[in-house]
């Protein structure tokens, strides 16, 4: 009775971690930032910039047999920086669902995107257009892609102002659920997103305002740059990325 007893104890222990699931990511995610040129402006005369963003990852192996996506990603920005989105062509979110949508918003494209996704153990190419939100409130993505699954959607980044020691901007995507989720079981991952706002500036009476600029310097020299992404594991994950900078 007591050998039924063990065996049915541990058979119940084993049933029980087998049903759990993992909440540990194992792959590495990775950020990479950078400014050109690095010699800053000031308040007065901010220095349009090129920005360049990269978060990925090299390998999701680790994690190979137990899929995850981002459910948000948050990216922070240094504080010695401007954004003067609302000056530039825009177009709301809503208008970029259809090719014709999309192609009268093409003077709100504000940049290049070079991107792959993961899906069921498969690398996906994306193709991806960025767009300047109204009123500067941020940013959107126009993602396609059909292999393994079909990916057919748009993604906003929504700029705040935040103050911290370190940061100055916060842009935050949420991810829809059908494309976290685009097909039951595949969980559509976000393998790497090579993404380059090129320096670009626009004259408004006898002012000229920089899509993006820079306005200062860190006394170390440093500009630093996060991003964390919230996991449909229930973890979150963060890495930040340094660039230099001079005045």
């Amino acid at each position: 009775m007591r050998r039924i007893a063990l065996i049915a104890l541990v058979a119940g222990v084993a049933a029980a971690v087998m049903a759990t699931p993992a909440f540990a990511i194992n792959s590495v995610l990775k950020f990479e930032v950078k400014f050109s040129p690095n010699k800053v402006g000031t308040k007065k005369k901010p220095q349009a910039i090129t920005l360049f963003t990269r978060p990925y990852y090299d390998t999701l192996e680790p994690d190979g047999d137990a899929p995850f996506a981002w459910k948000q990603a948050r990216i922070w920005f240094p504080k010695e920086g401007v954004f003067n989105g609302k000056y530039f062509p825009s177009c709301p979110a809503t208008k970029l669902t259809t090719e014709a949508g999309r192609n009268s918003c093409k003077k709100a494209e504000i940049g290049k995107v070079d991107a792959k996704g993961f899906a069921l153990g498969l690398v996906e190419p994306l193709k991806v257009k960025l767009y300047n939100l109204p009123a500067g409130k941020g940013i959107a993505l126009y993602l396609q892609g059909d292999n393994p699954v079909i990916i057919d959607h748009v993604v906003s980044g929504i700029l705040t102002k935040v103050n911290t020691p370190l940061f100055g901007y916060k842009l935050t995507f949420d991810v829809p659920p059908d494309l976290i989720q685009p097909a039951p079981g595949a969980y559509a991952t976000a393998l790497d997103f090579k993404v380059t706002v090129p320096a670009k500036t626009i004259k408004k009476g006898k002012k000229k305002y920089p899509y993006i600029g820079t306005t200062g310097c860190p006394a170390s020299g440093i500009f630093t740059a996060r991003i964390e992404t919230d996991n449909t594991d229930g973890t979150t994950s963060s890495v930040d990325a340094t660039a230099p900078c001079k005045k």
